[in-house]
């Protein structure tokens, strides 16, 4: 544990926030195309047993990512609450600073 006070940016933390966004884009878009397969016999007669060997390796990796998605927005929720948490602190803050110095 440091020592002292810990600093929290908040613009980093939106920042943050924001480029999660972007991975829950990529990781939305890997999780659709998992189920969606590709006609078997778009690479003929070895394909057609190439997808039969695969489609359950392909559900199973489409739950994970689901599960990644689901994982993933849960992380962007959280970060956007600790953002609004230490903004509200941070404001409160001020706000006692101010009425201390108004009393001076």
């Amino acid at each position: 544990m440091p020592d002292g006070d810990v600093e929290i940016n908040l613009v980093e933390l939106a920042a943050h926030q924001k480029r999660l966004g972007g991975v829950l884009d990529h990781v939305t878009a890997a999780s659709n195309a998992a189920y969606h397969s590709t006609n078997p016999l778009v690479f003929g007669e070895l394909g057609t047993l190439l997808a039969e060997m695969c489609t359950d390796l392909q559900a199973e990796c489409g739950d994970h990512l689901r599960s990644a998605v689901g994982t993933t927005t849960e992380h962007i929720t959280k970060v956007g609450e600790w953002h609004d948490s230490v903004s509200r602190h941070e404001e409160y803050r001020a706000k006692s600073f101010e009425e201390r110095t108004d009393l001076d």
